[in-house]
């Protein structure tokens, strides 16, 4: 997705979060967003969006993941139904292409046409 492609995601993106015709939810799968600036574009803050998308337990947020896509889990964690995984991302914000533990929502997993014939 080039620029111009953004602008225009994110001009839909406002006329949805207002009500207004033409308006669309915003996706920005695949998009390199690298040196862009979305403070326009009106986006939920991501601890916002996990307390909003997500529950709890005392050890932090319950989320839903797939293995096998794109990359293999490493071999230090156990991939297991109610398993805890931890990992500890790159902390240096000023690296372009930094890691982490992608994870969704648990309607997003089962809406997705790579996991019809799993279990989840």
């Amino acid at each position: 997705m080039k620029p111009p492609e953004i602008k225009e995601v994110l001009k839909k993106h406002r006329k949805w979060l207002a009500n207004e015709k033409g308006g669309e939810k915003a996706d920005l799968t695949g998009a390199n967003l690298t040196g862009a600036d979305l403070r326009v574009a009106n986006l939920p803050s991501a601890s916002k969006w996990l307390k909003d998308n997500f529950s709890t337990v005392k050890s932090g947020y319950i989320v839903y993941k797939t293995f096998g896509a794109f990359n293999a889990p490493p071999d230090s964690w156990e991939i297991k139904r109610g398993c805890v995984i931890t990992d500890i991302p790159n902390y240096d914000r000023t690296e372009p292409c930094s890691w982490g533990i992608n994870f969704a929502t648990l309607d997003w997993i089962k809406a997705q046409p790579e996991n019809n014939d799993k279990e989840i």
